[in-house]
């Protein structure tokens, strides 16, 4: 009689439960709707069907809308559960099977490989990578040793890049930039794997499942591996093993190496790594703590939180480091950390990971008020078995702890630094916050696991979340895989983005260049130029100047910019290429001459200033200066022209 005495309000308390969330999903489809006729609305992240046509916005809020119908929900909740059973077992077909999968999305990836997310130091990775192959090593990344000079805070990543351009020259035959496309495509096959791995166990309680498997083909994360040149992918692929790892050993399931050794290669891989270092002191401390329940335990989370804010005020006042700390209140000239401007951009910038939010939001509302089991999983607490109780989100405090641990430093990160987070510049944001996302997935999932509400009411909320998953996730998909969207995507960024504008039209420039709509590509980047004083950007006009057949106006910008800067390495390179066009070699040994005194190292500079010697008629000093070349260990491309060089005018020398 007891037990069903107590069922009752139990059952009240689920369906209450269901329809609370119901509502919660029913407020964020309305925001969807609302964003999806407002493209010019600073609410990027949840406005992607915005960029559609008219009728394809239509049936995707139609397929939404109707969803939150129990009667459709229940038939959707139903093919979700049966979808990912194909991957359950441990047999050799299954295995195959998830193999074949991550295979494929490998090459989905790289079937879809976009080059709209070349923002910014993406481009200069690509284009620094695509001059080391051509052999010019004035702007190129060209060795390890280079990369430890140039971009050391991502050192690991730069020089998988750089090894995995090599391969795909090498043996593949691609442009270099595909080599990091290659590689991110493999990370994100690998990732699914991971993912797959998850789904096939057995002891997974069927309603779970669904919530994993279209984590895996929707998630935001996805986008990391879509082509994206920049540090993030390798990163964000270890910290997020390093948070199951962790989760693990927390679960009494694996050993502490594996978190450090997976903490080491994220650092390796990126600085960006630091943000989980309170978390693994946690989980080292806590592994070797003997009594988890004494006063020291329970104080090690709090004390861990202390150090970091206090580090994070420490790094503010460091000379370099400190330059990327935004002002407590802000100028006339610069927000700061407390002016609406930035908590506006922050509030935004968070949107961006709403394709996954429902998934998120009710997992994390499911598991508020689920009843406590007999024990407690990592503590041995025993509670009695005549009432039950509720417990808050994560399977135990130390999960709890962890959790915490991983957000307040992600937190500080973006209330604190600058440059302002604008949606030009959306990727830093992303790369930050996925790991917190990801912990707060895998922590309900494992909370599901001892309880839920039944079949029939979890339909009415799974149902609405995972169709809003979908649809907003191929949403973002399709803008990223296509030129035209992405444009319009920055054009409608360009009508509220003040603060990086320049990385704004300078995108639009690229694309319009594509496009080989060169006039377009002009006005936006003479637009970019007036936004920003960025050298690189008056270098990029210069360049299309140069391609429209205007070589006289892309030469005075690259003197203006040589004037202010005059050892860029960009502006020597497309100076000394404007003039080869038009046969001025007396101009290329000017410049040459000033570039060496700036980059005395250059192998470059020396093959254009000995090159252009020979053409001028001045053979032994032009050999003179080619011999010297050959002597600073050039790429094996220049290496091969100034051989060639010298056979053909060594013979020219008198005897």
């Amino acid at each position: 009689m007891r037990a069903n005495h107590e069922s009752y309000p139990v059952a009240i308390e689920r369906e209450r439960r269901s329809w609370a969330l119901v509502g919660v999903l029913f407020a964020l489809y309305g925001l969807i709707c609302a964003a999806s006729f407002l493209p010019h609305v600073r609410l990027w992240g949840i406005n992607h069907l915005a960029f559609y046509s008219l009728p394809i916005r239509l049936v995707a809020l139609a397929a939404m809308g109707i969803v939150f119908v129990p009667a459709v929900a229940r038939r959707v909740y139903a093919a979700a559960i049966r979808l990912p059973t194909a991957f359950v077992g441990r047999d050799w077909q299954t295995t195959l099977l998830v193999v074949a999968v991550s295979l494929m999305c490998a090459l989905f990836f790289w079937y879809s490989r976009s080059s709209t997310n070349l923002l910014g130091d993406g481009q200069l990775i690509a284009q620094s990578l695509e001059a080391a192959h051509e052999g010019n090593t004035i702007v190129a990344i060209i060795s390890p040793r280079a990369i430890w000079i140039v971009q050391p805070t991502a050192f690991g990543a730069m020089t998988l890049f750089f090894w995995a351009t090599r391969v795909a020259t090498g043996v593949f035959g691609v442009p270099p930039v595909d080599g990091i496309r290659l590689l991110n495509c493999l990370l994100g096959g690998l990732f699914v794997f991971v993912f797959l791995r998850t789904i096939r166990s057995e002891n997974l309680p069927s309603h779970i499942r669904p919530w994993v498997f279209f984590l895996i083909l929707f998630s935001g994360t996805m986008q990391l591996f879509f082509g994206y040149v920049e540090y993030y992918a390798p990163v964000m692929f270890l910290t997020l093993l390093y948070v199951i790892g962790s989760y693990r050993v927390l679960r009494g399931h694996g050993g502490i190496s594996i978190p450090l050794v997976l903490f080491a290669i994220a650092l390796f891989t990126h600085a960006e790594a630091l943000l989980f270092a309170p978390s693994l002191v946690f989980v080292v401390a806590w592994r070797y703590t003997q009594n988890r329940h004494t006063h020291l335990t329970k104080m090690l989370m709090p004390s861990l939180i202390a150090v970091t804010v206090l580090a994070a005020i420490v790094a503010g006042k460091l000379p370099k480091l400190g330059d990327y700390y935004l002002p407590l209140l802000g100028t006339e000239a610069s927000y700061g950390v407390l002016s609406p401007a930035h908590w506006a951009d922050m509030a935004n910038a968070l949107l961006l990971h709403f394709p996954t939010l429902p998934l998120f939001v009710t997992m994390a509302l499911m598991c508020i008020r689920t009843p406590r089991p007999v024990t407690e999983p990592l503590s041995g607490k025993v509670e009695s078995r005549d009432a039950p109780r509720v417990r808050p989100w994560f399977s135990s405090t130390a999960e709890w702890h962890f959790a915490v641990l991983i957000v307040v430093p992600c937190v500080l990160l973006l209330f604190l630094f600058d440059p302002e987070i604008g949606m030009a510049r959306d990727w830093d944001l992303f790369a930050v916050t996925v790991p917190g996302l990801m912990l707060l997935a895998f922590l309900s999932l494992g909370r599901l696991d001892t309880g839920g509400t039944g079949g029939p009411s979890r339909a009415i909320y799974t149902s609405p979340a995972l169709v809003m998953t979908v649809i907003l996730g191929a949403a973002w998909f399709g803008i990223n895989a296509s030129p035209n969207r992405t444009i319009q995507r920055f054009e409608s960024v360009l009508t509220y983005e003040t603060s990086y504008a320049g990385y704004a039209y300078e995108t639009l420039a690229i694309h319009y260049e594509k496009l080989e709509q060169l006039p377009k590509a002009i006005r936006a980047m003479e637009k970019a130029t007036e936004a920003s004083p960025n050298p690189r950007l008056r270098v990029g006009l210069a360049k299309y100047h140069r391609q429209s057949g205007d070589l006289q106006r892309a030469i005075d910008i690259l003197h203006t910019v040589l004037e202010k800067h005059p050892g860029y390495a960009k502006a020597l390179y497309h100076l000394i290429t404007s003039y080869e066009q038009t046969r001025q070699y007396d101009k290329i040994v000017e410049v040459a001459r000033e570039g060496i005194k700036h980059n005395p190292q250059s192998s470059y500079l020396y093959l254009c200033l000995g090159a252009a010697l020979l053409e001028l008629g001045q053979t032994e000093e032009g050999i003179g200066v080619l011999r010297h070349c050959r002597t600073l260990n050039p790429p094996s491309e220049v290496a091969e022209e100034i051989d060639a060089r010298l056979r053909q005018h060594e013979r020219k020398l008198p005897e």
